[in-house]
């Protein structure tokens, strides 16, 4: 998990913009996880296009195929805030128009992890593998760490490119909790990430 977070932390420049985050989580992720591709689809705010980033042609094809259809785990996830398994898209009845055609060009299972903070859904973090079978419950939480680290980029970027959309109540509560107002748990691992880093430098 540390080597997750850091690998990620560590090949992010700063000042990305929101669609350079997106399209950087999805080439790392598919180098640390064992899975054969990634997407990630932003929900769409007021007046605002869709972002979408994608590993290669076929997770292009599922995450527009999930859009075109309003079907399939990652819409799900999306919009539950809870990330959904399914490591056998051949027998998953949840999903039965997006399954099915799916599985004809070649999806054998899905994992899909939620981009959210505190009440706000950004869209969803969607791992694509050939063959039907499950993630260990290691990487599995990894996915889910990256996912809420990459969050935390996600508001501050998109903060930072639509200063008057409403974003900055979310950037507010994005790394610390409502109610207290004390650190929560995307800023540690955050902070987590940066200490990685620097041990890699300073050999503590």
């Amino acid at each position: 998990l540390a080597d997750v977070v850091s690998e990620f932390a560590r090949t992010m420049p700063s000042d990305s913009s929101v669609q350079a985050i997106i399209d950087h989580l999805v080439e790392r992720i598919i180098k640390i996880l064992p899975v054969s591709s990634a997407g990630v689809t932003l929900l769409p705010r007021t007046n605002e296009h869709r972002y979408v980033a994608a590993s290669d042609a076929s997770a292009l094809g599922y995450e527009l195929l999930q859009r075109n259809l309003d079907e399939g785990p990652g819409i799900l996830a999306a919009i539950s805030g809870v990330a959904v398994a399914a490591p056998d898209l051949g027998s998953d009845q949840r999903f039965p128009t997006f399954g099915p055609r799916a599985l004809r060009t070649g999806l054998g299972a899905m994992f899909t992890f939620p981009l959210r903070h505190a009440g706000h859904r950004l869209g969803a973090l969607d791992l694509y593998r050939d063959s039907a079978g499950p993630l260990t419950p290691k990487a599995m939480g990894a996915a889910q760490t990256v996912a809420d680290v990459v969050t935390a980029h996600l508001i501050n970027a998109h903060a930072s490119e639509n200063p008057r959309d409403g974003f900055d109540d979310i950037k507010q509560t994005a790394l610390r909790d409502e109610l207290t107002g004390l650190p929560n748990r995307t800023l540690m691992l955050d902070r987590l990430a940066l200490a990685l880093l620097r041990s890699q430098f300073t050999g503590r």
